[in-house]
């Protein structure tokens, strides 16, 4: 059960931060909403209403964080975090719409304190959208000799077969 709340908890978390790094160079009112209240928009790659949210949220200014959901380690997360079976979902500080609902994405938005109209600076560009659960990197392969003779180092784990002389101290590093 702990492992249900945390996931939803972590997310917000790593949201705030990531936000926080983007804001610096916003104004003042956009800095206050998206501190107190970011947003993140779950979204997939072919999706309609996932386009139209993000067109709602860009005509309107509102820096936003977007993660994808594409595969099945995402959509498994998705549904833990959101409990939803559709795209998209927009979290506004800790409240979570389902689907797209232009009215309520906009009084949710419009309480949050963003404004009405964009107040972005002209440079500004959201985060590239990230997976969901990022990908996890394979192992590395062990190095092998450049030559067919050329004799493996020596493992740091391997034991010690040095013989003890009984006349020193039997103590090994």
């Amino acid at each position: 059960m702990l492992r249900h709340i945390a996931l939803p908890l972590l997310s917000l978390t790593l949201a705030c931060a990531a936000a926080a790094q983007n804001t610096a160079s916003l104004p003042l009112e956009l800095r206050q909403a998206s501190s107190r209240y970011p947003v993140t928009l779950y979204a997939g790659k072919d999706c309609a209403a996932c386009d139209a949210g993000r067109q709602l949220l860009q005509r309107r200014g509102v820096p936003y964080i977007e993660k994808r959901v594409e595969t099945n380690d995402d959509i498994a997360a998705f549904r833990r975090l959101t409990g939803a079976n559709s795209l998209p979902v927009l979290t506004i500080g800790g409240q979570q719409l389902k689907g797209l609902n232009s009215a309520d994405w906009t009084s949710y938005l419009d309480a949050a304190g963003y404004p009405a109209e964009s107040k972005l600076p002209t440079n500004w560009r959201n985060p590239a959208a990230s997976p969901m659960v990022a990908i996890a990197p394979k192992p590395a392969t062990p190095a092998t000799p450049v030559f067919a003779t050329e004799a493996p180092a020596p493992r740091d784990d391997a034991p010690d077969t040095t013989p003890i002389d009984p006349t020193k101290p039997n103590i090994r590093f």
